[in-house]
């Protein structure tokens, strides 16, 4: 059952809040609408995928460009390194807050940045993936 916190134009699905509980374990997730939509209605996927913040439902983090939902705050109360005081999703140097990575990937060792476990994606992320494709 799907629970909305407030009036908002989309809702929201959460499938977990523990990263950690699903991590590397496979996951179905089917949705049932209880009447049809077209597959133009629905949308291209990603949809609007984010994260949340330590269970904080007014920090989300979402891919670059994505739109926050009305949940989320709009107050940049941020001090650390990659601020988003434009709120893209993208720091000042091009690189994206977060990815949609369709395939097998090798995720980097704990504190080893993803840009000295991957050479190209800099590149690739300050070219919207047109660069480095691969």
């Amino acid at each position: 059952m799907l629970t909305v916190q407030r009036p908002i134009k989309k809702i929201p699905l959460w499938f977990y809040d523990d990263n950690n509980a699903v991590l590397k374990k496979p996951m179905i997730i089917s949705i049932k609408l209880t009447e049809p939509i077209t597959a133009a209605a629905l949308g291209i996927p990603p949809f609007n995928p984010f994260l949340i913040i330590h269970k904080n439902r007014e920090k989300e983090i979402h891919l670059p460009f994505a739109r926050a939902t009305s949940l989320a705050s709009k107050e940049i109360l941020v001090a650390a390194t990659n601020q988003d005081v434009d709120g893209n999703y993208v720091t000042e140097q091009g690189l994206p807050w977060a990815i949609n990575i369709v395939h097998d990937f090798k995720v980097p060792k704990e504190k080893i940045s993803i840009n000295k476990a991957y050479n190209f994606i800099v590149a690739w992320a300050i070219f919207g993936g047109k660069s480095n494709a691969d």
